[in-house]
């Protein structure tokens, strides 16, 4: 007998069942107000990962009757990012080369990532956000860490609630690698002033160390606690 090289503790190959349908008809989700965009999304592929579409999909409401969802607050650019990271993981945010206005659109797209992800009750979503935006603070550029802009400062702020997964993380990035100088002396959210001074009255300054391995033991995602409910590891096993 010979070996057939193939490893004996392979992984099972998944089941028919959990493959998505793509022969049904698909869902309308019309997004914007003024001039609102539609999408046609599978409806398995929206209920997924978030509550919010599972909710409306999954009972007798207007919405499942017609099939037929509008997000008026929502902007188009942002939720098409939402549906490629749907069915490719991957966040599409950057179509500039490494420049200071890329910088600053980079990270205004992927809080808007995060906050979308907040009104969709999109977990995964979020967390994914969150650890792109850990990246981009925590690399240098041109001798540079960067941060929000004080617009995108204000937007994280007044849509976020105490203990937003996202403060946390921009609160201690702000710490390790930009400190309070960044801030500006006036019109700066006073959430952020409190949670600053706190922040740095019980754990003052942590390390570039520090800050990478909190990424890595998922202290800034929001995921149920256990590291097989986050994101990466969800999508390793369904690979």
């Amino acid at each position: 007998m010979t070996s057939s090289g193939l490893k004996s503790a392979s992984p099972e190959l998944p089941l028919a069942s959990a493959a998505i349908d793509f022969s049904a008809a698909p869902v309308i989700v019309n997004v914007g107000s003024d001039e609102s965009q539609r999408f046609y999304v599978n409806e398995t592929v929206l209920r997924r990962s978030s509550k919010f579409f599972n909710a409306a999909l999954g009972k007798e409401w207007k919405e499942r009757q017609e099939r037929t969802i509008n997000l008026p607050e929502g902007s188009p650019a942002a939720f098409n990012t939402y549906l490629n990271w749907l069915t490719s993981g991957k966040l599409y945010v950057s179509n500039q080369p490494e420049t200071e206005r890329r910088q600053w659109s980079c990270d205004t797209r992927l809080l808007e990532a995060y906050l979308l992800g907040d009104k969709l009750s999109d977990v995964d979503y979020k967390d994914a956000a969150a650890d792109a935006l850990a990246n981009e603070f925590h690399t240098l550029r041109g001798g540079w860490y960067w941060s929000f802009c004080k617009n995108d400062r204000t937007n994280l702020y007044e849509n976020t609630v105490a203990g937003a997964s996202l403060r946390l993380l921009f609160v201690q990035s702000m710490l390790t690698h930009c400190g309070v100088q960044m801030l500006e002396t006036e019109g700066e959210p006073n959430a952020l002033l409190h949670e600053m001074v706190m922040a740095m009255h019980t754990r003052g300054r942590p390390s570039k160390r520090q800050f990478e391995e909190d990424v890595k033991a998922c202290e800034f995602h929001e995921h149920e606690p256990g590291a097989e409910n986050c994101y990466k590891n969800k999508r390793s096993r369904e690979s």
